[in-house]
């Protein structure tokens, strides 16, 4: 269990609250989970103080999750697979109260249309046990897991089922950035347009081969200023990351001999419409920086950028 430490205390304490009473199998593990956040005070929204980065690509979750421990306080790991839909709960109604007898409108008793909530998944039972293996990482807020949601209205007539629109995905990742935004991708830098400017690349440090909470509880106990260290590096000027980057090699020799790597990275900047107007319907990396790149039918709607750290795999 991770005990004693959290990289990020405010999402620790809700997946504590999550996992001290479980479901008795897998697949009500991966219901229960997908529920829990996003409904109720442990929804998914963003809060004041929580730093979040989120993974373009899920696939690469292990390797980025190592290679970005340095730079990133919470990974979160969107599941875009698609699969089977599974219903949560009805999300909405538009059905008359039942117990009303002065309703305006009594045929909307009989014929009425319900928005069910759920999520897409090829195996229900491996999301839960991957869910149950990934707790400890879970419990100290180093990662998030998001299931692929979606919605689904369903439309009766005299109580009977009478059409049903194919599942639309609700994508819930950029709700994590809305303070530090930021993202990390892997493969080929994105080209530079309207909309991706390119900042810098520079090496980032990383220990191969050693367990994210192991990596952050060593350099919480040998190096004093790691958490200071950590906050210049999400509010420096991008022009001295690299001689910070640079700086923690030595501690991190010190504290991991002989396991310490680096990483070729880009940090791009995105404007912030464009990239959730792209990440909306994307579902590879390619296509993503693909629209991006689209020139914009509208002018941008919000002048802000968001931050991409893209790692040379």
């Amino acid at each position: 269990m991770a005990q004693g430490y959290s990289r990020n205390p405010a999402l620790s304490r809700r997946m504590n609250r999550f996992f001290r009473r479980l479901a008795p199998t897998p697949e009500l593990v991966a219901k229960a989970y997908a529920k829990r956040f996003i409904t109720g005070p442990d929804g998914l929204r963003w809060r004041q103080g929580e730093r979040f980065a989120v993974s373009v690509v899920p696939a690469a979750d292990e390797w980025l999750l190592e290679r970005t421990r340095l730079i990133v306080d919470t990974l979160v790991l969107p599941d875009h697979r698609p699969g089977a839909f599974h219903p949560l709960m009805v999300a909405s109604s538009n059905q008359a109260p039942l117990d009303d007898p002065m309703t305006l409108e009594p045929e909307r008793r009989r014929n009425y249309t319900e928005m069910q909530l759920g999520i897409h998944t090829p195996d229900l039972t491996a999301l839960g046990q991957r869910i149950l293996t990934a707790e400890p990482l879970l419990r100290a807020g180093i990662i998030h897991l998001i299931p692929n949601y979606a919605d689904r209205s369903t439309t009766y007539a005299d109580h009977r089922k009478a059409g049903r629109t194919d599942p639309s995905p609700r994508v819930l990742a950029t709700t994590f950035v809305q303070a530090d935004r930021l993202f990390v991708d892997t493969g080929p830098v994105p080209p530079e347009s309207w909309a991706v400017k390119h900042l810098l690349t520079t090496q980032l440090p990383y220990a191969e081969a050693v367990q994210p909470l192991e990596f952050d509880r060593a350099l919480q106990a040998s190096w004093p200023g790691f958490d200071s260290y950590r906050r210049q590096l999400r509010t420096a000027n991008p022009s001295k990351l690299p001689a910070l980057l640079t700086a923690a090699e030595p501690v991190l020799r010190a504290a991991f001999p002989g396991r310490v790597k680096t990483v070729e990275a880009t940090l791009v900047s995105v404007d912030h419409g464009a990239f959730v107007n792209a990440y909306l319907p994307s579902r590879t990396t390619g296509d993503l920086w693909n629209r991006i790149a689209e020139p914009p039918v509208f002018e941008p709607y919000l002048p802000t950028t968001d931050l991409a750290w893209i790692l040379n795999r």
